[in-house]
């Protein structure tokens, strides 16, 4: 399936999002997903999260799939016996590409934001980002402006939301020029 979904909330959100990140990443595994994108309010907590996840489900998936093909027969039943894959009742044969990202609520907007880093230099500004806005106000708490955004996210993709709504359309991209 070519179908990744771009604005995925998870408990880290407080008060909005229910599932643990982990729960979403098997989900999308299941759900034969291509991509995952795990965006929280004002933080990348739960992309951290999900990463640790997509590592433990892929180390498992191996395991699944080397006993698989290393079965045993029951001389008394001539069954054949698998062992160790009772965490995965169907194979899972292809992972989702975890998109780091989250959705930036701003002070002056009457829209959330869905900000996804292109690579590691743009990670790296949207995590200044955050932590701008995380130390102008008290714990737990985040402000940003529309001019911060427009500071510090170059080579982030950003997509327009309406508060609590996916819109569906690409808006804005950022370039690194």
């Amino acid at each position: 399936m070519n179908y990744a979904e771009l604005c995925v909330t998870s408990n880290f959100t407080f008060l909005t999002g229910a599932s643990h990140p982990e729960e979403l990443v098997v989900r999308a595994a299941s759900l034969g997903l291509s991509g995952i994108a795990i965006t929280d309010r004002n933080s990348l907590a739960g992309v951290v999260r999900a990463y640790s996840a997509l590592k433990e489900l892929a180390r498992k998936r191996d395991e699944a799939l080397a006993v698989r093909s290393s079965h045993r027969t029951d001389p008394s039943s001539r069954q054949d016996i698998v062992e160790g894959v009772e965490d995965l009742k169907e194979p899972i044969l292809s992972l989702p590409r975890l998109l780091v990202g989250c959705r930036l609520v701003l002070e002056d907007s009457p829209v959330d934001w869905v900000a996804l880093p292109q690579d590691r230099p743009a990670y790296a500004r949207l995590s200044r980002l955050l932590t701008k806005g995380k130390r102008r106000t008290e714990k737990g708490e985040c402000q940003l402006f529309f001019k911060d955004l427009l500071e510090g996210a170059r080579g982030v993709i950003l997509m327009l939301c309406r508060k609590g709504h996916w819109m569906g359309n690409l808006f804005m991209s950022t370039s690194g020029k």
